[in-house]
């Protein structure tokens, strides 16, 4: 009797200090595959969608599991995107970041794998990055700090994506745009002293190597003064490079007329 094929997928599979960090993956959610023959080199599996019913993770167009060859499996998520398979290399050309999949997912099993493995095991990773950031007043007590507008300029919102040994994007560098990081109409966000407050949205990014900039515009006023508006601080990031599946936060600090800037770099769910 033939074994069918059924899956096991999760979620930023990572193990840090012997605890597997992964999730499971959302059983309302569907993913593609992809299953390459190891005697032939062809596509057993061409593409399929997999969807998650009774708890089992399959499709009852699968075939089953051959008899005499073992199979490498390749899988993507969203399933509705235009996701190619060559050479062993997932490719997604002209990806856009403003188009909402946020939760851009592939993964790449061992080779040689046969039914005597049970359900496969589907490691997915993500594609993309996300970052947000964090401002502190380092004027000191007596001045009163309040942020108005920050921008993220400079950054690529489309581009192709390359699976390969190691996942890749190539950044199309005229789709580059001035991102709104927050933005206030009227009130702004106030800094209470020198602690550090996340302002604005977190944001989903293409993975890049540009050299974006942050503008942060401010007002301020010492003491119970009149409000000082308009001020407007940059800082360019240098050597920045955003790997896929990170979340960078930039931690931003206004003192006397100058911005300064660190970064903090941690795993998809994990905030530094």
């Amino acid at each position: 009797m033939q074994d069918p094929i059924v899956f096991d997928p999760v979620i930023g599979h990572e193990v840090r200090s012997d605890v597997d960090m992964s999730v499971p993956f959302p059983e309302d959610r569907s993913f593609g595959v992809w299953a390459l023959d190891s005697r032939s080199s062809g596509r057993y599996i061409d593409d399929r969608q997999i969807c998650c019913s009774g708890g089992v993770w399959g499709s009852a167009s699968l075939p089953f599991w051959p008899s005499s060859s073992s199979l490498t499996f390749f899988a993507y998520s969203p399933y509705d995107l235009p996701m190619r398979l060559e050479g062993g290399n997932l490719m997604l050309e002209g990806f856009d970041v403003r188009d909402g999949d946020d939760e851009l997912l592939f993964a790449k099993t061992a080779s040689g794998l046969t039914s005597a493995q049970g359900e496969v095991k589907l490691p997915f990773i993500h594609a993309l990055a996300k970052l947000d950031m964090r401002v502190a007043n380092g004027y000191g007590n007596d001045v009163q700090v309040r942020v108005d507008r920050i921008l993220l300029k400079g950054v690529a919102m489309r581009g192709d994506f390359h699976s390969a040994r190691h996942p890749y994007w190539k950044a199309d560098e005229s789709s580059t745009v001035d991102v709104i990081i927050f933005d206030s109409e009227r009130d702004g966000q106030f800094l209470a002293g020198p602690t550090m407050q996340f302002i604005g949205d977190v944001h989903t990014i293409i993975p890049q190597g540009l050299t974006p900039s942050i503008e942060l515009t401010y007002a301020f006023r010492v003491d119970e003064g009149e409000w000082i508006d308009g001020q407007v601080e940059s800082v360019e990031l240098r050597d920045v490079f955003w790997e896929p599946g990170r979340y960078y936060t930039y931690s931003l600090r206004i003192n006397e007329m100058k911005l300064s800037c660190t970064t903090g770099i941690g795993h998809w769910n994990e905030r530094k």
